[in-house]
């Protein structure tokens, strides 16, 4: 008889948690499903590809490099906050007119 991998019926949302009991060592950081009753973790460094749902606006996306290892809660590119520059914004204008011309 050969076991079936369970599938989960949702998509994780992911939490970074430190799993090291002693604060003076190395932490050993990992991904945890925030769900009731999910008992999945992830190492960090495996995350990036993953599928999860964003803590902020709860649709599904896939895991890069900055939502899995610089936010305590990973959230999409969309909810990311962005500083814009205005200057920026207007000589964008400006080309797009002058290109459209």
């Amino acid at each position: 008889m050969t076991k079936k991998k369970k599938i989960p019926d949702h998509v994780h949302a992911y939490v970074r948690v430190n799993l090291s009991r002693n604060t003076k060592k190395k932490p050993y950081i990992v991904l945890k499903c925030e769900a009731p009753g999910c008992s999945n973790y992830i190492p960090e460094m495996l995350a990036v590809g993953k599928l999860a749902k964003c803590s902020k606006c709860g649709d599904p996306f896939i895991m890069n490099k900055v939502a899995a290892l610089d936010h305590k809660k990973p959230h999409c590119d969309d909810c990311i906050k962005r500083k814009v520059r205005p200057e920026i914004d207007a000589l964008i204008d400006l080309v797009d007119n002058l290109s459209k011309d």
